[in-house]
């Protein structure tokens, strides 16, 4: 795959991605590791895992807001970044100004290289970070208690529409349930314009 020079790691491609004539990208904001020893192939790595054995919060409640039953189908069907190259230590670690400073180039990259028709941002805060060259907001979505607007973002030869949402690990109590955001989820899939 050629690489933008900006982005480290390599996104997560499932095996079904690119038959996809709805090709969904689902965004996340940064990788966690406490040993600093993450190779590009840690996206990939870290997905895989989930795969195999792993129960990852993140990984699974994500994957539930495609398929109440089983958190993994919808992996081969999606690609999966984090916008931010950098790999921080745990949860508590909060991306510095710099690291902020490299979303637009780092999310005009990933729609570049993925060239996804939809995006679901997993994070509040990330979705408030997003560059708005580039994109315009042209709607907003509602499902029940919970709504996003609705960015529409270009890219080399393309576009995509975007929501945001709370991050996957925070889908409970006075962030929404899973429920409630698979609905917004759902909808935003079968949106068209």
């Amino acid at each position: 795959m050629p690489q933008k020079s900006n982005l480290y790691f390599i996104p997560w491609r499932g095996s079904n991605y690119e038959m996809n004539n709805e090709k969904l990208l689902l965004l996340g904001e940064s990788h966690y590791d406490k040993l600093d020893n993450v190779s590009e192939n840690f996206t990939i790595d870290i997905v895989n895992e989930f795969l195999d054995w792993a129960k990852y919060k993140y990984f699974t409640n994500t994957g539930l807001l495609f398929n109440k039953v089983d958190s993994r189908e919808i992996w081969n069907n999606i690609s999966f970044s984090n916008v931010i190259q950098t790999a921080f230590p745990d949860g508590k670690t909060q991306p510095t100004q710099a690291d902020i400073s490299t979303i637009p180039r780092n999310f005009d990259s990933l729609l570049n290289i993925l060239k996804p028709t939809k995006v679901i941002v997993l994070s509040k805060r990330l979705w408030e970070w997003l560059p708005e060259k580039n994109g315009t907001q042209i709607d907003s979505i509602k499902a029940g208690k919970r709504h996003s607007t609705l960015w529409k973002y270009n890219y080399e030869n393309g576009a995509c529409l975007s929501i945001g949402t709370c991050h996957p690990s925070w889908m409970f109590g006075k962030n929404g349930t899973i429920d409630e955001w698979s609905l917004l989820v759902k909808k935003f899939i079968a949106y068209s314009k």
